[in-house]
């Protein structure tokens, strides 16, 4: 069972008492008044932080900047990969079968499974790596599958795109 913090304007939570006690700890180690985001029902009791807050997820300020070139970014995270795969050329994986190379762990696992499992569909020639996509083929080229409809007249397509792009058609006609 989940315990909320008992502190005023706190919205703290945790099933682990000894946490609970050690968040309210931080309440009255700082008795400090909580400060609300404006634009949303972010509350904390660091005026700091909130600052952090408005400025990543409002303003979508980019704090963090390549030190190659424009590419500019909320997380540090994601300026690093950046300066690693295509400035830097790190490369930490490789493919034992193909020419492939990648820094991203994840991006290795996804594509040695390639080589790995292969699937057929029954009704032509087409194979594909991954079962998911199998199963989008047959939906949409077997089965006719259109699940995406306009609001505003008879067409269906089969991808959200499709819709999308059909929709800028209505959005033209009425300027």
């Amino acid at each position: 069972m989940r315990r909320q913090c008992s502190f005023d304007g706190c919205r703290y939570s945790t099933a682990n008492e000894l946490q609970l006690e050690q968040h309210q700890e931080l309440h009255q180690s700082r008795p400090q008044k909580v400060v609300k985001c404006d634009l949303c029902d972010y509350m904390t009791t660091f005026p700091d932080r909130l600052r952090k807050h408005v400025q990543y997820i409002h303003l979508k300020s980019k704090r963090f900047k390549c030190r190659y070139c424009l590419f500019t970014s909320v997380y540090k995270q994601s300026v690093q990969h950046h300066e690693n795969t295509i400035h830097e050329k790190k490369i930490k994986y490789h493919c034992s079968k193909c020419p492939f190379k990648t820094f991203s762990r994840k991006g290795h696992k996804q594509h040695e499974q390639t080589h790995l499992i292969s699937f057929c569909c029954s009704a032509c020639p087409r194979a594909f790596t991954q079962k998911k996509n199998l199963n989008c083929h047959v939906k949409i080229v077997h089965q006719l599958i259109k699940d995406f409809a306009c609001s505003r007249c008879s067409f269906k397509a089969a991808y959200k795109r499709n819709l999308t792009s059909h929709m800028r058609c209505h959005e033209q006609a009425q300027l």
